[in-house]
This record gives C-alpha cells, structure tokens and sequence, in this order.
C-alpha cells in the first residue's frame, strides 16, 4: 500500500497491514505510534516520526532558554482531545523533557466549540511558549483569533507546531489576522537540503507543468513540502520493485516481511534529500526547525536538529517583533521599593533588575516599599522612617541623642564629684550613702 497520507487511517490500515500481511509505506504520516515495530511491522516512511520531531522541540527550547534565561521552559500545550496526532505529540513530548521544561498547563479542546476555557487556563498560567498539536482543517483560524482576543500573542509569547502546519497547503488561506499572529512561530519539519539533481529536475517540472493536468503545480507556484515527500515515497517503492526484480522474486509472491527489507534497503537521493530508513521503518531524519514569515506567507529555514548533534543554527529566527533578538520570556509583575543610598521611592518595571535587600543586616540598599514609615528603623541613614513620614524618626533620634547625652555628662560630672569627695576628701555625708555604691550606680 502507497498511503495513507494522514495519521488516523494509516494506524487502522497499518494494524490491518500486520494482520493480513500486506506492506504500507507513506510520505506525510508522522504519528509516533508508527514506530512501534511489534504494532507496524510492515510500516514505513519516508518522512520522520513525530518523536524526533519533539525530541528537536525540546533542545530548541532548552537552547534559547540557555541563551535568554527563565520562560523558556515554562510551556502550555493545546491539541484536540479527538485526534490521536495531536495527543500522541503531546505524550511524547511530556515524557521527554525529563524535569528540564515544565508543563505548566496542558490544554484539550472540542473541535467546533471554540477555545474561550482554553485560552483562559493559558492565560491563567502565565505560559509563555505555547504549543499547538493541530491540523490547520481543526479550526487553527478560530485557535489564533482566540489566542489574539486572550492576548496570548505578542514580542514576549512564543509559539511553536509540528510538521501538520508548515507542511499544510492550505495554511496560507488563513485570515490575514491569523497568520499575522502567527509570525515568528516555530514549526518542526524533515530538512530539506534543496539540493542535488533530483530536486532541481522536480522544481523544473512541478513550475512547467499545466496546471489543468497538475492542479496547484505550474508557472508561478511552488510545492509544498508535502507534494515533494510523496513523490520520494513513489520512488523509492519503484526502486523496491527494481531490487526484487533484480532478484528475481516478482515472478511469485513477495511476503510483507521481503517487501520490508526490499524497502528499508533504499539509499536514495531523492527530491527531499538522502533517504535512507532506520530498522523501525521511519526515515534515517534530520529536522528543519523554521519560523512563519507572515510578510511572505512563507516558512523560513532557520535550524537544523539530529539525534547526534543536537541543534545547529543556521540562520537567525525573526521573531514576532520581527527582529532577530530572542523573545525575553521572564516577565514578572513590577513592583515598589524604598532605595536606602538614594532616599527615596523607586519602581522596577520589569520586576527583576533590582534585587531586594532583606533588613535583617547592616548597609542594606534596596528593600521592599512596606518597610517605609512602618515603625521600625530599617536604613543605616534612617532614611525609610525619616523621609516623607507622619512621624520623623531622625528628629526624634535627635532630641534623644541629645537627652540620653547630657544625662551622660551629669552622670560623669557626678561620678568625678563621688571619687573626690567621697574617697579622697572623705566626707562623711557621702560616705555614709557608701562610694561604692554611688559609683556602680553611676556607671550603670
């Protein structure tokens, strides 16, 4: 069987396949359960599964958060809760991150019953990066206008999606609103190095063709990513054939099990680049991540993800703001604080330039603005209880220095008059109230 092309009917014909023995290869199917070789012994692709695709969503996001710090790893999820492709990226992806990216909520919607308690909860959560598992046919249009209404969108939120969207041939039908929204997402594919023979002869063809005979091809177009894998999925189906002839094997019966190895055995350079397939069927795969430029309603090539390399960049992401810096993420409420050096009330707008003193030590700066005029002196200058409050501690210190200062003198001055007079003149008067005792009192 050459198909099916989408998830859900390619894991019934694939449990089908096993049970009557009968071969499947597909180009667009991406869902993780295709991997499972015990279920789809007979499966492959030529495209990757949807785990490696994940498996690359994490290190990008493991990645900008080692260069901009704090958000990136805070994540919402969304995907339709009646679609297994949507569900099982989302598995995947939760049981891959390990504790480095936290979940902070995960979304399932009703297609056609819109996205207002969604979009509420991912609000609530204070997410920044937000990633749909959606097919743009399960109202991606209504997801985006909610995100805008819910101002889920902007330069400090980013959005990213797998393979469905940035393969879909239909995404550009979206609303201008939408896919302005969408700008700087990042979106998971197989790389395509756009290279090579094969590819360009396909270009050449696919540009020239009558588009009466090849809807959507012809002058002033260009294929989607889609189109290109199935044209590899032929090929290397047509060079399967080409083995087993060679082996003379297509004058009898040909097992599931010999057309398996007669298509894993492929080393193909084909339109989308070397195909060759690892032992669970799925395609040997290096991933492209890209970021949607709603200027050219186009997906940009920006990175590139292998399981033993990690990400490379290529070129630099244009973001929503539509420059290259990344996204500050760490947004904190901003807040209030009394500056001891300066005397005075300040504000941080970004609610983390300034770190707070605690004013349980000498020489604090920075503390937290309920401390002003609270009671207790918490500056080394005062300055929180003197400043702009009902009572004015400095005065008070003052009249109470200067209090606690001549009754200081008095007592040294009588202290002097107890020494001399009491145990060098000896008067009886003052001996008879004891010297001893006066001093010790005087000097407490």
């Amino acid at each position: 069987i050459c198909g099916n092309k989408l998830d859900d009917p390619a894991t019934k014909s694939g449990i089908v396949g096993h049970v009557f023995g009968i071969a499947q290869i597909s180009g667009g199917v991406t869902s993780p359960a295709m991997s499972d070789t015990d279920t789809y012994p007979y499966f492959s692709r030529v495209i990757g599964s949807g785990i490696g695709q994940m498996l690359a969503l994490i290190d990008t996001l493991l990645y900008y958060s080692s260069i901009a710090g704090p958000g990136w790893t805070d994540v919402a999820i969304i995907s339709s809760n009646t679609n297994s492709y949507g569900l099982e990226l989302a598995d995947v992806f939760l049981n891959n991150v390990h504790g480095n990216i936290r979940i902070v909520t995960y979304q399932q919607y009703l297609v056609g019953q819109g996205f207002d308690t969604e979009m509420k909860e991912i609000q609530k959560s204070g997410a920044r990066v937000i990633l749909p598992f959606v097919y743009v046919i399960d109202d991606f249009e209504g997801l985006m206008k909610a995100a805008v209404e819910y101002d889920l969108v902007g330069d400090h939120y980013v959005w990213g999606t797998s393979d469905a969207l940035v393969g879909s041939p239909i995404l550009g039908d979206s609303s201008a609103e939408s896919l302005q929204a969408i700008h700087g997402m990042l979106g998971l594919f197989e790389f395509f190095d756009n290279t090579g023979t094969a590819y360009h002869n396909f270009i050449q063809r696919w540009v020239t063709a009558d588009p009466e005979v090849y809807p959507s091809a012809g002058p002033g177009t260009f294929p989607t990513p889609f189109p290109m894998l199935y044209y590899d999925q032929i090929n290397v189906v047509a060079l399967a054939i080409e083995d087993l002839y060679e082996r003379g094997m297509l004058f009898q019966e040909v097992s599931a099990e010999e057309w398996v190895e007669a298509i894993r055995s492929v080393d193909y350079e084909g339109v989308t680049g070397h195909v060759t397939f690892k032992p669970s069927g799925d395609r040997d795969s290096t991933y492209s991540i890209n970021y949607y430029n709603s200027y050219t309603n186009t997906w940009e090539f920006a990175l590139t993800w292998k399981e033993d390399e990690g990400v490379t960049v290529v070129n630099e992401v244009v973001w929503f703001s539509n420059s290259t810096d990344i996204p500050d993420l760490d947004i904190r409420p901003p807040f209030d604080y009394w500056s001891c050096y300066d005397k005075k009330h300040k504000k941080d707008p970004t609610g983390k330039r300034v770190k707070l003193h605690t004013p349980d030590r000498e020489n604090v700066d920075e503390i937290e603005y309920h401390y002003h005029c609270d009671g207790y002196i918490d500056c080394y200058n005062l300055s929180d209880e003197s400043i702009d409050c009902s009572q004015n501690y400095e005065v008070i210190f003052i009249v109470f220095g200067i209090v606690i200062g001549i009754l200081i003198l008095l007592s040294v001055m009588l202290l002097i008059f107890v020494i001399v007079f009491g145990m060098f003149l000896k008067y009886l008067r003052i001996r008879a109230s004891s010297p001893f005792f006066l001093i010790l009192t005087l000097v407490s």
